[in-house]
């Protein structure tokens, strides 16, 4: 296994033709978007409400697939059939072998005129499993990084400086799941999508 590389950025894991189809489908998901008051709702651990960096935001979440059969989710075969194909190239590459796909969904945020440059939304860790990834997929080109805290200190609670992902149409950002990282919002554009993917693999 190949974990130590991550976080880590990839590139070209869809053809042209792909990246262009998701640019037109994610847009026009119609009427099932959740929208929520936060980021990460009561995932998130108050105590980085310390850092002036954190500023978290309503945020809006359209699950495409779930193994958890009390979310609602609305299947979208070709997100699917997508999400599923980035995973398999990154398990591929980091020697890893797929045991269950946990979630698949796009999330939005918007532009935000109480937010600075600099700032991010709550940090958080996607599962409590040790044994799964989390990649996220640039829709567009925008701004609004992911933030990744390689840096984070568990006994005294500081974040550390970050390292920041802008977001790129069709790159793709893989970290371990229980890695904190947080999103931020657009500055320059109206909105930022991304799909995220999170899978368990066998030890």
């Amino acid at each position: 296994m190949n974990i130590k590389s991550l976080p880590k950025l990839y590139t070209d894991l869809l053809t042209k033709l792909e990246v262009e189809h998701i640019k037109q489908i994610v847009p026009s998901l119609g009427n099932h978007w959740s929208m929520y008051n936060s980021t990460v709702g009561k995932d998130y651990d108050p105590e980085f409400t310390e850092d002036d960096r954190v500023v978290d935001t309503p945020s809006g979440v359209y699950f495409f697939y779930s193994d958890n059969k009390n979310w609602k989710h609305e299947p979208n075969q070709f997100l699917i059939r997508y999400g599923k194909k980035i995973a398999e190239q990154v398990a591929k590459d980091l020697n890893l072998k797929i045991k269950q796909y946990i979630r698949m969904k796009v999330n939005v945020l918007f532009n935000d005129c109480n937010v600075k440059q600099g700032q991010f939304n709550a940090p958080h860790k996607d599962t409590k499993n040790p044994n799964t990834i989390s990649l996220i997929y640039y829709v567009d080109d925008c701004d609004g990084d992911t933030v990744v805290f390689t840096d984070f200190n568990k006994d005294a609670k500081t974040l550390g400086e970050p390292k920041r992902f802008p977001p790129v149409c069709g790159n793709v950002l893989a970290l371990e799941s229980m890695m904190y990282h947080a999103s931020s919002n657009p500055t320059n554009y109206n909105r930022r999508f991304v799909i995220n993917v999170v899978f368990e693999y066998e030890e």
